[in-house]
């Protein structure tokens, strides 16, 4: 039962990817990455159960690899091989990211929407350290 749970959730989540992203969607992931937070907030009971601190870490992982390859895949190919290693730190580190801030959203009572989420998310994202500096 939890592994076709699971399974709907990601194909929904994919669904989501398909309708966000395109090619100039990188230049202002915002609005992707506000839908699937949203997705976790309509879907709070679930999301919470699979992220949370006894979640699954095969869904976790399911998750993280739908999202590195429907979000981050098209940045890719703008990579020299040279380049290549610094895209997957950069990769993992933008993905692991997005999935550490909604457990932590998750596991201090949501206290911002979903968008005010997307908004830090994509902050962190573009500016790294400098986001906190900004935010003062």
């Amino acid at each position: 039962m939890l592994l076709k749970i699971e399974n709907e959730m990601i194909d929904e989540m994919e669904d989501i990817s398909k309708r966000f992203l395109n090619a100039s969607s990188m230049e202002s992931p915002g609005p992707y990455i506000a839908a699937m937070f949203q997705y976790v907030s309509d879907n709070l009971t679930f999301c919470t159960m699979l992220l949370g601190p006894n979640g699954d870490m095969a869904f976790l992982e399911k998750l993280k690899k739908l999202i590195e390859e429907k979000c981050f895949h098209s940045l890719k190919g703008a990579y020299s091989e040279n380049e290549y290693q610094n895209y997957q730190y950069f990769m993992t580190y933008a993905v692991s990211g997005c999935i550490g801030l909604l457990q932590t959203w998750l596991n201090n009572g949501m206290k911002v929407s979903p968008q005010e989420l997307s908004r830090v998310a994509v902050g962190m994202i573009q500016n790294g350290y400098q986001f906190l500096k900004n935010e003062n």
